[in-house]
């Protein structure tokens, strides 16, 4: 059997969507500490990351990048990646059996991916842990909205939607429930609980960014209307 492709630019259907080049990064090997993050490599800049290894991923053009990545996820403790990094814990992963001093944290990270010209995608630990975590988070970080599935372990998507909006800091964040639920009683809950939009699954690409648009939109047009109020 062979297969034959014809590439021609004239043959266009759509842009590409730019999260087509997103990645994740892991503390696995010298991903991180050795790779993005040496602090006595001649390229280092004063917060410890490389240079050279940062120019490379700004021409990779990567748009969104995860993390805590992969397996590392699933025991990570996020509060261990906060505060001086000299009373940082230094703790034992167990997804590769290596040491996790924690040099690199949340912030850290968040700051690195800014530098190199991507966007944070906070990954959330299921494994050990649940959604209270993300509601922790969200209180520590401010964040444009909220994509979360219903069925989640130990608070479904209805309990995290109610606990953001009854949080004065966060109930303006909108909130997107993504599910396979879609019964009445199911539409109704989500609207009860106070979510903003609700996408059943399968859930087309075009639908969910036109989704997202419209609400960051919406944030857009409240930020100017509350400096223009400011200013009066």
């Amino acid at each position: 059997m062979k297969a034959h492709v014809i590439v021609h630019r004239d043959f266009r259907i759509a842009d590409i969507d730019d999260r087509l080049y997103s990645a994740f990064l892991e503390h696995l090997g010298r991903a991180i500490y050795g790779g993005i993050y040496e602090p006595g490599h001649p390229s280092a800049d004063a917060d410890g990351f490389r240079e050279d290894v940062a120019q490379l991923v700004r021409e990779l053009g990567v748009s969104t990048i995860r993390y805590p990545g992969g397996n590392f996820v699933s025991g990570y403790r996020w509060e261990d990646g906060v505060g001086p990094r000299a009373e940082r814990p230094r703790r034992l992963d167990l997804a590769w059996h290596s040491t996790e001093t924690n040099e690199v944290g949340l912030d850290e990270f968040a700051a690195w991916t800014t530098k190199v010209g991507g966007e944070l995608m906070y990954a959330v630990n299921l494994g050990t842990r649940g959604v209270q975590e993300a509601l922790d988070v969200l209180a520590m970080r401010r964040y444009e909205m909220v994509l979360a599935d219903v069925v989640m372990p130990d608070m479904d998507g209805y309990r995290l939607t109610r606990a953001i909006k009854r949080n004065r800091a966060l109930r303006g964040m909108p909130v997107i429930l993504l599910t396979s639920r879609s019964s009445p009683f199911d539409l109704a809950r989500g609207a009860l609980a106070g979510c903003n939009s609700y996408l059943v699954k399968p859930v087309s690409m075009q639908s969910l960014r036109e989704t997202v648009v419209r609400h960051l939109r919406k944030i857009a047009q409240r930020r100017r209307t509350e400096r223009d109020y400011s200013y009066a």
